[in-house]
């Protein structure tokens, strides 16, 4: 069983990426958080995921806040952190980098790019790759 953590302001974004997981061909447990605050509450308290995939921009705390709160946890900062946003600002992404996130993905604008680059980094990140041991 993989555990994702999908951090996602976007209703549509977060129905895509249900459908994602659904049908990915993995064992998938799909831990949602709308608001950035609420995840890092969240993170902090008890979620130990496989790999996050995290929104930029967010309410109330934003990608960056999140991603410089799991990057310096002392267990999730080794969890595979991907930001998946519509953002292509420079300096988005170099900020994104320099907090370690593992990768930055530009959401796609049609639904099947959106669930071809959903699937494949969760493939990827999930099956692929090794991932850190808990």
């Amino acid at each position: 069983m993989v555990l994702i953590c999908l951090i996602e302001n976007s209703p549509d974004d977060v129905e895509v990426a249900q459908y994602v997981f659904d049908d990915c061909g993995l064992e998938i447990d799909l831990e949602i958080y709308r608001d950035g605050r609420i995840a890092i509450f969240e993170l902090g308290r008890s979620v130990s995921p496989d790999l996050i995939l995290l929104d930029w921009h967010l309410g109330r705390a934003s990608g960056l806040e999140v991603l410089q709160f799991i990057k310096n946890h002392p267990e999730l900062k080794k969890v595979p952190t991907v930001i998946f946003s519509t953002s292509k600002n420079e300096t988005d992404i170099l900020n994104a980098y320099q907090n370690y996130c593992n990768s930055f993905l530009i959401k796609p604008l049609g639904l099947d790019e959106t669930i071809k680059a959903l699937k494949d980094t969760v493939l990827f990140f999930c099956q692929t790759s090794m991932l850190p041991p808990k």
